[in-house]
């Protein structure tokens, strides 16, 4: 459910401007790209207005260019998809950056599960709520999520490789567990209406990941 950049796939494509992406480093944004990304916040809560009152079938993406007083190509060149209009989340370099940061220091685990829980947990309130309501319940978007998640896990599992120093079938298996618990996170953080902090699901959901192959031998 939560992306990670599939930048490399979008770039190639030319589909997506790089106001969406921003500085990796943790620094701030150039001015230039802050009113983009100012821009697309605004194109994104239009549009997930509309989805929600009309029906995501119901709305082109015509419409919400008309309703923000931009052109198609405009939406097109910033988000690239009608899907991602919805999933598409601005703290993306923030959460790289923070990946990065905490794999050169910490276990790849504990890295992954802290970089979550600083760049991301603090972004979900009650703003991000209707977002993430309308992903579960859409089937096409929620389908586009999931073909994401492919992109999320090459990207995490290679930076596991370059950053943990662990072999590429060490890695692949940790990137898709850390990414299930996160995941598992989210859908109860949506289940309980937003009233949970993320950042305590995604402590207990690691912490249950921790626990989950007990090594010792049968109690």
């Amino acid at each position: 459910m939560l992306m990670l950049s599939d930048d490399r796939r979008q770039l190639r494509s030319g589909c997506v401007d790089d106001a969406s992406h921003g500085a990796t480093g943790g620094g701030a944004r150039p001015l230039r790209d802050r009113r983009k990304l100012d821009s697309m916040r605004e194109i994104q809560a239009v549009a997930i207005e509309l989805f929600t009152t009309r029906g995501f079938e119901a709305v082109t993406v015509g419409d919400i260019a008309a309703a923000v007083a931009v052109s198609d190509s405009t939406v097109y060149r910033y988000f690239g998809t009608k899907e991602r209009l919805v999933t598409w989340q601005d703290y993306e370099p923030e959460l790289q950056a923070a990946l990065l940061r905490r794999l050169a220091a910490q276990p790849p685990v504990d890295a992954i599960r802290d970089a979550y829980i600083e760049a991301v947990a603090p972004r979900y309130d009650q703003s991000q709520l209707s977002r993430i309501a309308f992903i579960y319940r859409t089937p096409q978007v929620y389908a586009a999520t999931v073909e994401q998640s492919y992109t999320q896990h090459a990207y995490l599992t290679k930076a596991l490789e370059g950053a943990a120093d662990v072999d590429e079938l060490t890695a692949g298996v940790i990137a898709g567990a850390c990414l299930a618990a996160v995941d598992v996170a989210i859908g109860r953080w949506q289940e309980s209406g937003g009233n949970t902090e993320l950042a305590a699901l995604l402590a207990d959901a690691f912490d249950a990941l921790a626990h989950a192959a007990p090594t010792g031998p049968p109690q």
